[in-house]
């Protein structure tokens, strides 16, 4: 695992306690991580393999050139949903598809083929076969990633290291010296200052802190846990009021295994010290998955006699007894269980009668939530919608899941599936080899056979979705039973979608005339409904036939559908409408503001995080370069244009403009030659998804003051070749091979090359070579 200078990279949660102890199992977790490439924390519920997975991934972060990946499990109770978890965890934001029929591991394994990256998997025992699958497919195919897992139980892969992470040592009798503080005794103290700042460990109190910490076994939640009563107890009162759990535990069930009852007691006792009303939010909070805010928690967990400031006492007061966890995501609060919590709480809501109650609540609330973000789609608050439904995916998964599976309740999971058409580049994360949405939308559809005006929007919504990842056969066959049923139930609402969708499947076959008159009349019939969303995407697909069809284009319909955009204030429809301008700029022959145009449509793909954006503008800069005569750039944005695309797994999303991209291909091709292109190539697809904006934005991070961008003028001999093999994708061990030097030196060159150049990565050195080795204005036909 090379190092280097570069920051930190992935997407490590803050940590808001200090790490206690634990420094043997530290240092054998980083040694076992350099001689194996899967290493699974294995113990009991509550002994800290979370807590420790992640400060063994901070401790070794730096030596991830790509990064450390945190991907936290307890909110999936289905396998099938891992891969695209994993790859949200990524960072991945766009779609994404398999290509010639892979399953989804196999092309998420593919996106990760070059990476150096650590990858943690948290709580993988309810997902132990499907994680396994994923560890397999990624180890198999992406030699540089290395897994850490934790689980109860090991993963069962070829090569798996296991390491059993053991409660926190607590010893037989107290020692007189205080110098000595065990691990366990240095946990409770700690987490017990955070309450009550005055507490010490001090002789008085010396054995019976020893004493409690013996009693919980040393398991880390329980002490904290306890800790959290010393508050308002003494350590004495604590450990007598445990006594008495333990001893109702016992009688209840006494082939439950020691260290179970522990942590049991423990939770046992918490839930004892709650007030009813506490007690009962315990419960109907643990309906949620990943988490939840508020406003959530006022529509499921409230009740009518409840106001909205007790509500906030009652959370406050489960967060102040460690119940409850309060986290910052921006600007909102959300609350989480840890999952030995949430566990019992579902217990208690189950034993409690109200559990089908407080799952529909729970659906009804998440409904609601897609059908708001659909009715405000257009408007200003996509970016608002967009951070929030990416949150929400669990539970909305969830409350999928109880429509589907509770009698009766099916048609809810209709309307939910289309009301996920505004917004659908966020719901096609891979499942089952079909994207999430139809996943979803054939399941409702199977569940909910009768004819229904939610039946033909989820018809044509699914239709939309097949478009999307290029099943155009699945898509005419969903659009003609819409079809069908919209007459016969006279719902002109969908008979306007099956119009639309009609048109664009026209666009993708390049019928551009066929095109623009179905989705005109759908215009015209949105227009006359009031429908803004509806009138919005029928812009846009007619602007995009019109740009592309028409010779010379019009841009007319593109002018319109960016007013729209602007204003109603919708960043992401503006991006869009940006796009479908600068292809008719660059068809009326000004490639200046068609460059522009792109740019700025770029610019605010980078706020949405939608990668599949983001590719469609790098192949429309690409036709730029082209079109200007820079063949080398034009060659290397078609390459990270790839990247995005093998990343999303989705080539076959630009199929409205593969006569096009075609066509640039084959005339850089032609200008630079077969092995001058695919190199320019292959140096765009290696670019990281960051350096790739800046790539294409020419967006030249800072050099030292007065040096030219001529990379011989900046950098030594040495150092230019060195950040050539850089560029070429070589390791800091394959350059030491390649240039018969001591490895510390290819990394100390690499260091002095990135203090040089100001930059924190070896991505953004090669994008900088990829610039500057090679004249940008290369007119010249090989």
């Amino acid at each position: 695992m090379a190092r280097t200078s570069r920051q930190p990279a992935g997407n490590l949660p803050a940590v808001l306690t200090s790490f206690v102890g634990r420094r043997d199992e530290l240092s054998e977790a980083r040694h076992l991580l350099s001689t194996t490439r899967l290493l699974t924390l294995t113990g009991v519920g509550g002994v800290g393999k979370t807590r420790l997975a992640l400060q063994v991934a901070k401790n070794v972060q730096r030596s991830f050139p790509d990064g450390t990946w945190f991907v936290d499990l307890t909110t999936l109770d289905d396998g099938l949903f891992l891969p695209g978890t994993v790859a949200a965890a990524l960072g991945h934001h766009g779609p994404a598809f398999s290509q010639d029929g892979k399953a989804p591991v196999e092309t998420l394994a593919e996106s990760l083929v070059d990476k150096e990256m650590l990858l943690i998997l948290d709580n993988c025992e309810h997902l132990l076969e499907s994680c396994a699958a994923l560890a397999h497919g990624v180890l198999s195919t992406a030699p540089g990633v290395r897994i850490l897992a934790t689980s109860r139980e090991p993963l069962g892969v070829a090569g798996e290291q296991l390491m059993t992470v053991l409660p926190l040592p607590v010893p037989e009798v107290a020692t007189a010296d205080l110098d000595v503080v065990e691990p366990a005794v240095a946990l409770l103290a700690e987490r017990a200052r955070l309450v009550a700042p005055g507490f010490a460990v001090t002789p008085e109190n010396r054995d019976s802190v020893v004493a409690l910490c013996r009693r919980l076994d040393g398991i880390p939640l329980a002490i904290e846990l306890a800790a959290v009563r010393l508050r308002v107890l003494s350590v004495e009162q604590v450990t007598e009021r445990l006594d008495d759990s333990f001893r109702l535990l016992t009688t209840a069930d006494p082939t439950v295994p020691p260290r179970r009852q522990t942590l049991r007691a423990a939770i046992d006792w918490s839930y004892q010290l709650c007030s009813p009303e506490e007690r009962r939010l315990w419960a109907w909070s643990s309906v949620f998955s990943g988490g939840f805010d508020l406003e959530a928690a006022e529509e499921v967990c409230g009740l009518p006699c409840v106001a909205r400031d007790d509500l906030v006492t009652l959370l406050s007061g489960l967060v102040d007894k460690s119940v409850l966890l309060c986290e910052d995501q921006g600007p909102h609060v959300r609350y989480r269980l840890l999952e030995s919590i949430r566990g019992y709480g579902r217990e208690l809501l189950a034993e409690s009668g109200e559990e089908k109650t407080a799952r529909r609540r729970h659906r009804d609330c998440y409904a609601r939530q897609v059908a708001d973000a659909e009715a405000n789609w257009v408007g200003p608050d996509q970016a608002e919608w967009t951070r929030r439904l990416w949150l929400e995916v669990p539970n909305l998964r969830a409350a999928m899941e109880f429509s589907l599976s509770e009698p009766g309740e099916a048609c809810r999971a209709l309307e939910m599936t289309g009301s996920f058409w505004c917004h659908r580049f966020m719901w096609n994360s891979l499942q089952s080899g079909v994207p999430e949405g139809r996943y979803w939308a054939e399941r409702a559809l199977a569940a909910c056979p009768g004819p229904s005006p939610a039946r033909a929007k989820a018809l044509w919504v699914n239709a939309w979705l097949a478009q999307s990842e290029g099943e155009w056969a699945a898509a005419s066959r969903l659009l003609e039973e819409c079809g069908v049923l919209a007459e016969s139930i006279h719902d002109d609402t969908s008979a306007t979608g099956v119009l639309q969708l009609s048109g664009y499947a026209a666009l993708a076959r390049r019928d551009y005339e066929r095109a623009k008159s179905l989705v005109g009349q759908a215009l015209a019939r949105y227009r006359a409904a009031g429908d803004l969303n509806g009138e919005w995407y029928a812009l846009h697909h007619l602007a995009v036939a019109t740009a592309l069809g028409d010779d010379p284009p019009v841009e007319d319909i593109a002018e319109e559908c960016l007013a729209l955009s602007r204003k109603h204030r919708a960043r992401w429809s503006e991006s869009v409408a940006l796009w479908d301008l600068s292809v008719c700029a660059l068809r009326l022959g000004d490639s200046r503001r068609a460059g522009r145009l792109i740019k700025d449509s770029l610019r605010l793909k980078k706020i949405f995080n939608d990668d599949l954006g983001i590719g469609q503008c790098l192949e429309v800069l690409a036709w730029i370069a082209q079109a200007e005569g820079r063949h080398n750039l034009g060659a290397q944005l078609l390459g990270a244009t790839e990247g995005i695309w093998h990343m999303i797994g989705g080539p076959r999303w630009r199929q409205p403009m593969r006569h096009q991209h075609d066509q640039c291909e084959a005339g850089l091709r032609t200008a630079l030659g077969g092995e001058a292109f695919d190199s320019a190539f292959r140096s765009g697809m290696r670019l990281a998804p960051d350096d790739v904006l800046t790539f294409a934005l020419q967006e030249t991070p800072t050099r030292e003051p007065g040096r030219s961008a001529d990379s011989s003028q900046v950098l030594t001999r040495r150092e230019n070749e060195i950040a050539g093999l850089i560029a070429d994708g070589m390791s800091n061990k394959g350059i030491a091979q390649t240039l018969v030097i001591a490895p510390r030196t290819a990394e100390s060159h690499v260091e002095n090359i990135l203090k040089k150049l100001g930059f924190t990565s070896r991505s953004q050195i090669a994008s900088w070579m990829i610039r500057h080795r090679v004249p940008q204005d290369d007119k010249t036909t090989k």
